[in-house]
């Protein structure tokens, strides 16, 4: 019986470190927008993990979890692209289709030892997340904005 509860609480244990927990700062918006209400930014946080890990969940949450339709095609698409080295830049151009017809998007991704900024254009709207790697995980600056 020991045993049993011993090993129940080592998977509590252990499920509880595979859970990524997020940390959201709203005063961010104020900081990079001001009062455009056009622009939209937010800051992530996410422990103990690298850049690339991070860029996958992030771009996961907003696949599984999208705020528009468009956005979740786009990132599809960013999260199965190769990322660039370090010190390079990725640019590309791809098309997605909707109901209204076909959308162009421009698509830069910039990596550095410690940096990765992912960028897409289509339409009007221009979005821009940068992963910076901290000492105690990767924060997230996310800000979209019309053109």
């Amino acid at each position: 019986m020991k045993k049993l509860i011993l090993l129940l609480g080592c998977l509590v244990f252990a499920y509880a470190q595979l859970v990524i927990e997020r940390e959201n700062d709203s005063k961010y918006q104020q900081e990079v927008c001001g009062d455009d209400y056009e622009c939209s930014a937010y800051e992530d946080f996410i422990p103990n993990v690298d850049i690339l890990e991070a860029f996958k969940q992030d771009l996961q949450k907003e696949i599984k979890f999208p705020k528009y339709d468009v956005r979740a095609l786009i990132y599809r698409q960013i999260i199965t692209m190769n990322l660039p080295n370090d010190n390079e830049i990725l640019k590309k151009t791809i098309v997605i289709t909707v109901e209204s017809g076909d959308l162009d998007v421009k698509i830069e991704l910039t990596r550095s030892k410690n940096r990765l900024v992912a960028m897409y254009i289509v339409e009007a709207e221009e979005s821009i997340k940068t992963y910076i790697k901290t000492p105690n995980g990767v924060k997230i600056l996310n800000k979209t904005s019309m053109l």
